[in-house]
């Protein structure tokens, strides 16, 4: 007989009830209470995809009553601190019904996954009027967020946008568990598509009750391979299976809004796929390209798009070339006890102070934080570099035990019998849960592996091309991730190149823009086409160079630390040198001015170095902004906290 859940979902203030009927076969398969959940569209937070490794999918089940439940024992034991498990916390992923039984299940505000508060980038201007006219629509979906602009086909000017989290999260955290769960799943096709549509739906939805527009006429979408495969509801086997080349991959679909759900006036309208060009290299890496219009330019340029997927281009004019990366979703919230997504309450800037025991700290939206983004999570690595505080191999000083309480043994992974270190970032009497917030040894290795594997993209593309690092004229950084990063941070850490500053460009989310780009630009639509034919695409799954860079990466910066030798000069203390050079000649210029000591301090604190300038000048460039209220132009913190 099936079996019943009473899901308790709470929020800020307030709570929802929903009634769930667990069928004979969920039963019968084991299914997880996570899996359940999100067919209900129940978005429960978890980025392990249902392994009960990142700890996100926290539910509360009464003592007494799970006993009517299946529970994977030895692993929640490895997952959830005991003193949760003895208030009746357990994860949704290792959680199944018995059969015959009706349980009550509450989902706390923490597991909740928000839709909303996405940041994204963006190159070009709003023009806040109504439409006149037809509308048109450029979308990026995004494996973790989607992105649309409303736009006035009468004069080609964006006068909306909107962007949240693409509704697939709740099937997994990477595109290769969204492919597994729709070849594994007999209806798991049209709940994939019916995810990420209804996501652009609610776009559409807010779009037409702000602005009075008559239809949609033109959408385009730009997104990785498998997201377009899913939004179109096509089989994702010959991406999982197939040639890393096949032909389809390359080529736009063009289909009808009707033909894949789309409402709100854009049932009659053409949409427009944009080409790939290989299997995990897809449309969106074709608007970068667009966007960069490396395709223009005489000298090498490299595009590198940080987010889930790492996808690099390498070329000018003559020629392209590509590859694609498996980063994971470390930079972006998952696989980080600490981490989080970059909304309201993420730790986004830091500095560490006096041997590690003062940490000064920002927090979007200026709330107690609740954890560290991806762009805050580069910096504390490279300030627990700089500090001394870590090794090349993201392992702690134990020696600094003496001189701050900050560093200290896990006790989380001691209960498990394992020796890790953690360092407590934030006292939990500062934060929301009341609980440290802290980054461990574990947390460190996890971050290791996906700025490695970024690095060993750009490595193996330059190997396999012939081309050498400082050929490279300019550096474009893409994805709404990689607009808000630290530039010295990122390549302090060994995520990007250690080259001149101002070969870097921020393109912000380019995969958005270029869609816009191709939306009122027939010739850049064609030259898409053209540019996906001609992409010579590297498989790094089956490049024995990948393997050399990607072992060579794990560490920080590399093994290789003559690559950095931003790094180099940090290690012989020739930056605090060149720092204590420029104040004696600043004390002498002020002497010589006959300035008093309190000028000279004062004329310090608001003059930037020429450094920061110039990292300040390229930040500005980049146009940053955050969806949802909290913009940022050019982000007004200061470089250097």
């Amino acid at each position: 007989m099936s079996s019943k859940i009473l899901f308790r979902i709470q929020k800020k203030g307030e709570e929802a009830l929903k009634e769930v009927v667990v069928t004979d076969e969920e039963i019968s398969s084991n299914e997880s209470i996570l899996s359940i959940a999100a067919k209900h569209d129940i978005a429960i937070s978890n980025f392990c995809n249902g392994r009960g490794k990142c700890g996100r999918c926290k539910i509360i089940v009464n003592l007494d009553e799970q006993e009517k439940l299946n529970i994977n024992k030895d692993v929640l034991l490895k997952a959830l601190k005991q003193e949760l498990i003895s208030r009746g916390y357990l994860l949704s992923c290792l959680v199944s019904v018995k059969n015959n039984v009706s349980v009550e299940v509450i989902v706390p505000s923490e597991s909740i996954e928000s839709k909303y508060e996405v940041l994204s980038g963006k190159a070009v201007k709003i023009v806040d009027k109504q439409i006149s006219g037809d509308a048109g629509v450029a979308i990026d979906i995004g494996t973790t967020t989607i992105a649309s602009y409303l736009v006035d086909l009468s004069d080609n000017s964006v006068v909306d946008s909107e962007g949240s989290y693409n509704g697939q999260v709740k099937f997994g955290a990477d595109v290769m568990t969204r492919m597994n769960y729709v070849l594994e799943n007999k209806d798991g096709a049209e709940a994939l598509q019916n995810a990420v549509v209804s996501t652009i739906n609610s776009h559409l939805k807010n779009f037409s009750e702000r602005k009075k527009f008559k239809k949609i006429s033109k959408i385009v979408v730009s997104g990785n391979t498998v997201m377009t495969y899913l939004f179109l509801k096509k089989d994702p086997k010959e991406i999982r299976d197939g040639r890393y080349d096949n032909p389809n991959f390359k080529k736009p679909y063009i289909v009808k809004g009707r033909d894949v759900h789309l409402s709100y006036g854009a049932e009659d309208a053409d949409v427009y796929c944009v080409p790939g060009l290989g299997s995990y290299v897809g449309g969106d890496i074709t608007s970068d390209i667009i966007i960069s219009e490396i395709f223009k330019e005489e000298k090498i340029c490299l595009v590198i798009d940080v987010g889930t997927n790492g996808e690099i281009v390498l070329g000018n004019k003559e020629w392209l070339a590509t590859c694609a990366t498996s980063a994971g979703p470390a930079f972006e919230g998952g696989e980080v006890k600490c981490g989080m997504r970059a909304m309201k309450g993420a730790i986004d800037r830091l500095r560490i102070n006096n041997y590690g025991n003062e940490v000064i700290y920002r927090v979007i939206g200026n709330e107690p934080p609740k954890g560290i983004c991806g762009s805050g999570l580069i910096i504390l690595i490279a300030e627990l570099m700089k500090n001394k505080i870590i090794d090349s191999y993201g392992k702690f000083n134990r020696k600094l035990m003496e001189k701050t309480k900050r560093l200290r043994k896990s006790k989380f992974y001691e209960e498990q019998g394992q020796d890790v270190y953690e360092y407590v970032v934030v006292w939990g009497d500062e934060t929301e849960t009341k609980e440290d917030i802290t980054i461990s040894e574990k947390d460190l290795q996890n971050l290791k592996y996906t700025k490695a594997a970024i690095f060993a993209g750009v490595r193996t593309l330059l190997r396999n091309t012939g081309v050498k690092i400082d050929e490279i004229d300019k550096i474009f950084i893409a994805g709404g991730f990689g607009n808000f990063l630290d530039l010295e941070s990122a390549i302090l850490v060994g995520l990007f190149p250690d080259v001149e500053r101002e070969k870097y460009k921020f393109i912000g989310n380019g995969s958005l823009d270029g869609a816009y780009k191709q939306l009122i630009d027939e010739n850049a639509r064609k030259k898409a086409e053209e540019i996906a034919l001609n992409v010579t695409y590297i498989d790094l799954a089956t490049d024995g160079n990948f393997v050399d860079e990607y072992n060579a990466a794990l560490a920080f910066p590399h093994a290789r630390t003559e690559l950095f030798p931003t790094w180099l000069k940090f290690e012989k203390g020739e930056i605090e040198k060149e720092k204590e050079k420029e104040e004696k000649k600043e004390k002498e210029e002020a002497v010589e001015k006959k300035e008093t000591p309190k000028t000279a301090i004062l004329k310090k604190e608001t003059q930037l170095s020429k450094e920061v300038q110039k990292q300040k000048e390229i930040l500005e460039k980049s146009k940053m902004y955050k969806i949802e209220g909290f913009k940022l132009e050019g982000d007004e913190l200061e470089i250097e906290i």
